[in-house]
């Protein structure tokens, strides 16, 4: 009676002496809704107002109901396993149905022969988007398990220097996956995989998540070396070669696990080592993932990239895959024939794309933005777009050195008037060490000092560049004459790459100082770049000049982008503002998505009788060809029969046709004469014939 106040409230939940009427419960009952806080202030920090599996709520727990609603329902409340209030309100927009911190995962880890500072996962594993994830050191997947991980998950690391100059006692966030393990982390547009640093989650909640005594801010395009990175480590080929011959494998860089056992006495850490004899090596799956203000430094010269691939091979997927704001690279490559697609290197303070030992996979649409400027404003954050070396150890013109082909790339400098580089300058390109690659249908525009810069060791046979756009650089210039042209390449390596020994252009390269007319192009007065819609606008010169034919995916255009911008939305890049221009239409969502936008649902392109017929999701089955013309079934066949026609079977190789022919000497009456019969050979899965009987 307590819970009632004023005589008209008798009788409502309760009778006089206090007991239940009408099936409503006692008091005091906990509804367990699926998460519910609120701050010491009584504010409302977090509600998923959907019940809990042992919610009172729920029929299966005993709950009763009233019959007669509108819509029929198995639980009291308004929410059942739907939370139709997301995504459209005000009190979603104001992230009260968003976790200030979900349930924080503890990862259990196996100590391994590998040693008794290596945290292991052994067995498979899979991270759920309801979790929260903060890796506070090391996490090795190790013994041939895969690690899953679901679309829109957060992983979020820290970074712990345990207060001495000693690097070997540093406890930082970083995923390993060692070779013969795998990673199936493929998100999605809609909900990419995020690993970033705890600063991010401590600023979204407003909560001292590491312990450190104080809240982070919000992370910035110049917050760089929080956490360590993801690397992946296969056994394809690797070019590390002494005065012996080639090694085949080496141990990535950027740390030594203290205790890191060499079980095969190599004189290399076996969890972190890389390399072999398997090509086609698959070590899972990356896509739609996005990898923000990693990059442990263990040494001046041993840090950790965004993305570092040692080794991995082409039966790995890795495609739409953003590093952002990184102390080192982006993307390391060392050695390995993974292909990749749809990548993105922003405001990462060394190379975006580095390649090394022997790295030979196909690569199309990469895209690279260089940051101006440190977090103090004053030092250099940037270096090369791309640092593309061909063997590691004794140099050599050999077989297995560095060869990728590379299609697509759009390359951003740190604009023309930018501080010097931070290590071999800002250019485009630095090659080294006989690098043998193929560059096709590409722009590189706004560097501080030169298209390419190399050393006289540094191309192997077989390196082009063909077919692409130069843009504006601090080191070159282009007056109308051809020979300013060798203004834009640095060392005797650079001869011939892009232009000719008189300064012409070859292989259908442009002229040093071509405009490439994006969309959208600003930078502040300090160099920092504000927006960006890397898509060619009307009459820009990548969708009018010459192109390279055989790339992966056919494209109209020089650089990474045409009409389609397939960076926005799920990058940081996009999040941030500073990359303009509307996101692909994803054609709905489940069961009406249309990814493919050919007007069939992915659903019904899904299933068994539209795969038979050959309709696949993610492909346009109407346009430029309708499957729909080559589709027949027996019922549509029939449907077109006219009379005194016929169908036949065919058979396995030939195809006969039968006809009755009876014959009569008084027309008065007809007998069987036999058949004619015609046969013809069969030649394709579809065969109409016709016979016409001429008037």
């Amino acid at each position: 009676l307590s819970y009632l106040n004023g005589s008209g409230a008798a009788n409502t939940f309760f009778d006089a002496t206090g007991l239940p009427i009408n099936g409503n419960s006692n008091g005091g009952v906990d509804p367990l809704f699926s998460a519910y806080s609120r701050a010491s202030g009584l504010e409302l920090q977090n509600i998923d107002p959907r019940p809990a599996s042992s919610s009172p709520l729920l029929v299966a727990n005993g709950a009763t109901l009233q019959s007669g609603a509108p819509v029929s329902t198995t639980f009291r409340g308004a929410f059942g396993t739907e939370n139709w209030a997301a995504g459209w309100t005000k009190f979603d927009a104001s992230t009260y149905f968003t976790p200030k911190v979900d349930v924080i995962a503890t990862q259990t880890v196996a100590t391994t022969a590998y040693g008794a500072n290596v945290d292991a996962i052994t067995s498979n594993t899979t991270w759920t988007k309801d979790n929260v994830y903060i890796l506070t050191d090391k996490v090795f997947v190790t013994n041939g398990a895969t690690l899953t991980i679901e679309p829109g998950t957060k992983v979020y690391s820290t970074l712990d220097t345990k207060g001495t100059p000693l690097k070997d006692d540093d406890a930082f966030g970083s995923l390993v996956i060692t070779r013969g393990s795998k990673i199936n982390a493929a998100g999605t547009a809609e909900e990419p995989i995020v690993f970033t640093t705890t600063d991010e989650l401590e600023a979204t909640t407003q909560s001292d998540i590491d312990g450190d005594g104080t809240v982070a801010e919000a992370p910035t395009a110049t917050t760089a070396g929080r956490w360590g990175g993801i690397v992946v480590l296969g056994s394809s080929t690797v070019a590390n070669y002494n005065s012996s011959g080639n090694i085949g494998e080496n141990r990535i860089e950027g740390f030594q696990p203290a205790a890191s056992a060499d079980l095969d006495l190599d004189g290399r850490a076996d969890v972190i080592e890389y390399g072999g004899a398997t090509p086609a090596d698959d070590s899972g799956t990356l896509r739609y993932l996005s990898i923000r203000h990693g990059g442990y430094v263990y040494s001046g010269a041993s840090e950790i990239n965004g993305l570092t691939l040692g080794g991995v091979g082409s039966g790995t997927e890795i495609d739409h895959i953003e590093v952002y704001a990184n102390a080192d690279d982006g993307i390391e490559f060392f050695g390995g024939t993974v292909n990749t697609s749809h990548m993105v290197m922003a405001f990462n303070q060394d190379d975006s794309f580095d390649i090394d030992e022997g790295y030979s996979g196909t690569n199309q649409f990469w895209f690279a933005i260089q940051d101006p400027l440190l977090a103090d404003g004053l030092g250099s954050a940037h270096d090369n777009g791309g640092e593309w070396d061909g063997v590691n150890g004794t140099i050599g013109d050999y077989s297995i050195n560095s060869a990728p082909t590379i299609w697509n790339a759009t390359f951003i400098g740190s604009g023309t008037t930018a501080l010097v580089g931070n290590d071999k300058g800002n250019n485009a390109v630095y090659i080294d060490d006989r690098f043998k690659g193929k560059v096709y249908n590409s722009v590189f525009d706004d560097y501080k000092e030169d298209l390419i810069e190399s050393s006289s060791d540094g191309p192997g046979t077989g390196l082009v560049f063909a077919h692409n756009t130069i843009g504006r650089f601090g080191g070159g210039s282009y007056t109308g004459t051809n020979a300013s042209n060798l203004s834009y390449l640095n060392g005797s390596g650079a001869a011939n790459t892009f232009f000719d020994a008189t300064g012409s252009p070859i292989n259908g390269n442009s002229n040093g100082g071509v405009n490439p007319m994006l969309r959208s192009y600003n930078r502040a007065a300090d160099l920092t770049l504000v927006t960006i819609d890397p898509r060619p606008a009307s009459g820009s010169p990548l969708l009018n000049s010459s192109l390279q034919a055989g790339a992966p995916s056919a494209a109209s255009f020089r650089g990474a982008f045409g009409s389609d911008n397939w960076a926005a939305g799920w990058t940081q890049l996009s999040i941030a503002g500073v990359l303009q221009g509307e996101a692909p239409s994803t054609g709905g969502s489940a069961p009406f998505a249309d990814t493919d936008n050919d007007g069939i649902s992915d659903t019904l392109e899904a299933t068994a009788a539209l795969t038979s017929l050959g309709f696949s999701v993610g492909v346009n089955d109407v346009s430029p060809a309708n499957r729909f013309q080559n589709v027949f079934t027996s019922s549509s066949i029939l449907d077109v029969r006219a009379a005194g026609q016929v169908t036949v079977q065919a058979g396995a190789s030939d195809v006969s046709l039968t006809l009755p022919v009876q014959k009569s000497d008084t027309l008065g009456g007809w007998t069987s004469a036999g058949n004619m019969t015609l046969t013809m050979p069969k030649t394709s899965g579809k065969e109409f014939y016709r016979i016409t009987i001429p008037d």
